[in-house]
């Protein structure tokens, strides 16, 4: 029994060393006014992300490899990178472009 145990415990610690992660990290900004840019969407890949705080900041962590980033937030054209995940952080410092709407059209019944 203490051999299976030991056996465990060893094939564990070795899936924890493969199994390393990165950390991506920025700030989300408006391009025209420069004020930060709170709940925008940062997706690493479909299911991976998170959004910003109240300070515009985000942090999510993520498999070592290669990852296209999206940024999006309603009103804002979205933005996209390819970034490289490894030991060093990711820093980015994200800046969006307001889009404007041509029409807006309101029904009500």
């Amino acid at each position: 029994m203490k051999k299976l145990i030991l056996i465990v415990l060893v094939s564990l610690s070795f899936a924890s060393v493969f199994a390393q992660k990165g950390v991506v990290k920025g700030v989300v900004k408006d391009a025209t006014l420069g004020e930060t840019l709170i709940g925008a969407n940062v997706l690493i890949k479909e299911g991976v992300g998170t959004i910003t705080d109240f300070d515009g900041n985000f942090t999510l962590s993520a498999d070592y490899g290669s990852y296209t980033i999206t940024v999006s937030y309603v009103g804002y054209e979205p933005y996209t990178k390819k970034i490289t995940v490894s030991a060093k952080p990711v820093v980015l410092n994200v800046k969006l472009n307001e889009v404007s709407l041509n029409e807006v059209m309101i029904v009500a019944d």
